[in-house]
């Protein structure tokens, strides 16, 4: 199997949140594709944490895109040169109050990589406790909550969890929930 092979690539538009370029790339068989859409993010970087009662931390927080709640795993924005396991510690405590031990690193995912450059760095952590208030920023709506791990089968196989990352992270982790 070949790659292809990029041709020109100009932005089309740019924002602190994304960037949107158009590629012209050559095709293995020889065509060429010149309005091939690529959208920039930032990468990214998620949690599972368990409580000392095991019990899973999950946030219920509006997403416009979608227009509506989801539940998923606490989650942010990976800032520019930050290590992701800050990342991740901050948003925790930002979004929930939560400060975990024994945070470990787990794995690399990529979301939609046939349009999308985004990474989410995924994170375990086994342990900690509620120190801290939230801080939301103004655009925030978040509403933390703790599920029995034993009760996560249930929640998911209702479609109560729709968010990729957290799916795929919860099952990269899954024998450390259920030993």
């Amino acid at each position: 199997m070949e790659k292809w092979k990029l041709l020109t690539s100009r932005e089309l538009f740019s924002s602190k949140w994304l960037m949107l370029r158009q590629d012209e790339c050559l095709l293995p068989s020889g065509r060429v594709i010149d309005d091939f859409f690529v959208v920039e993010v930032p990468d990214g970087a998620a949690i599972v944490a368990i409580t000392d009662d095991n019990e899973l931390l999950l946030i219920k927080q509006y997403k416009h895109g979608f227009g509506d709640f989801v539940l998923e795993l606490p989650a942010g924005i990976v800032e520019q040169n930050e290590d992701p396991a800050l990342t991740i510690a901050r948003e925790l405590r930002e979004e929930t109050g939560f400060v975990a031990t024994n945070i470990e690193f787990v794995t690399t995912l990529i979301t939609k990589p046939a349009r999308m450059s985004a990474r989410t760095q995924i994170y375990f952590a086994n342990g900690g406790r509620f120190e801290y208030d939230p801080e939301f920023n103004d655009a925030e709506v978040i509403e933390k909550i703790l599920v029995p791990v034993a009760e996560l089968p249930a929640l998911i196989a209702k479609g109560n969890i729709m968010v990729e990352t957290s799916l795929a992270a919860l099952l990269m982790v899954w024998d450390k929930l259920v030993k």
